[in-house]
């Protein structure tokens, strides 16, 4: 099973780091909370064209956020530009664990404790939405 969790929770084993410091970082720069929906928008279409790109041979390229569309959410300059190969195996990797009875934790830096139900939608909500799709396959 997949949830999301916030990197300053106490750190588990089964942790998986989803932030911009790993492969499954979101290029774009959230700059305020008014700017997260088109974020995580930007986002789950970037995601589309890197399977796009994946099904058409291009594994190799590294999928640039303004190939997406989108021109008034920058980069993040933390960003680590990984392949369409990298990515699509870090998903690859997480269907297991989404299959799993364990709970292993996306770890980024949107959701908090605190939050309780008022949790802010994050980009690994579309990791586990695009891993659940794949699951169901």
């Amino acid at each position: 099973m997949l949830v999301v969790g916030h990197l300053k929770q106490r750190h588990l084993e089964s942790d998986i780091r989803c932030d911009r410091a790993s492969v499954l970082g979101n290029p774009f720069e959230l700059i305020n909370e008014e700017s997260r929906p088109a974020v995580l928008a930007a986002h789950k279409a970037y995601l589309k064209l890197v399977i796009k790109h994946k099904n058409s041979g291009f594994g190799h390229l590294v999928v640039e956020p303004s190939q997406v569309g989108v021109i008034d959410i920058p980069t993040s300059e933390k960003w680590k530009r990984p392949t369409v190969d990298e990515i699509i195996s870090a998903l690859e990797n997480l269907v297991p664990k989404y299959k799993s009875e364990r709970v292993y934790r996306l770890m980024c830096w949107c959701r908090r404790d605190d939050a309780e139900n008022n949790l802010p939608a994050c980009h690994c909500d579309s990791v586990i939405a695009c891993i659940k799709k794949w699951s169901d396959k």
